[in-house]
């Protein structure tokens, strides 16, 4: 069976796929290690693909040594290998689990709810309450205990989702030193690694209540209002 399967024009014999990961690095078929594209690296990443008799269906196998299980983009190309290839579009998405593909839906439960999974991880943190789900109290020990703003409980949802789940980052920036940014206009609010005082982990421009910007010490500071 081949996992990788297009149709296109009759009788092509320079088209060709690379798999991609969730960060757009290709692999490169030999050693199935990821990097960032280049041009000069294409024959690295192309798979040929063969046409099925003349048909216009044309075929390949996803690399085996991709041995990291995960959700790779197909995209497909026309041309040299040599970075001028036309792209035809992506064929669409595969579900790899190491070893081959996921196909059915309970291969695509089993894989997400794998122990070391995630989801997994996730659901670790959680226990029954009355046929309800609750965060254990292991699963609060580091969370916050001090009252939040508004401004801060939005800067770390922003670094929840910036990041994918990094909690280290989200505890940062919860921790952050801020100072305000009269300079510009609207203030900003500077958002520091604590104890530091260059390279801001974030700037949001401030607002107040209805949505003013905030540019002098006469604006109203309560609540301020997301960017």
């Amino acid at each position: 069976m081949y996992e990788i399967i297009i149709q296109y024009q009759l009788d092509q014999t320079d088209v060709f796929v690379c798999v991609r990961n969730i960060i757009t690095q290709a692999a490169i078929v030999a050693t199935g290690i990821f990097e960032t594209w280049s041009d000069g690296n294409v024959t690295t990443y192309a798979i040929d693909l063969t046409e099925a008799g003349g048909g216009g269906t044309y075929y390949a196998h996803f690399p085996t040594s991709i041995t990291t299980a995960g959700i790779y983009t197909i995209p497909v190309y026309q041309g040299p290998k040599d970075g001028s290839a036309t792209p035809l579009g992506r064929i669409g998405t595969i579900i790899w689990d190491g070893t081959a593909e996921v196909t059915i839906s309970a291969d695509i439960k089993a894989a997400l709810e794998a122990d070391g999974s995630k989801l997994d991880h996730l659901w670790e943190t959680t226990e029954d309450d009355g046929g309800v789900r609750r965060f254990t109290e292991n699963a609060l020990e580091q969370a916050p205990t001090a009252e939040m703003d508004q401004g801060e409980l939005h800067a770390a949802l922003d670094a929840y989702i910036a990041t994918g789940g990094d909690f280290d980052a989200m505890k940062k920036l919860l921790r952050a030193d801020k100072k305000i940014d009269k300079e510009k206009s609207p203030w900003v609010t500077d958002y520091y690694a604590e104890g530091t005082t260059v390279s801001p982990l974030m700037s949001k421009k401030m607002y107040d209540p209805n949505g003013n910007p905030i540019t002098n010490i006469n604006n109203v500071l309560g609540g301020l209002k997301k960017e």
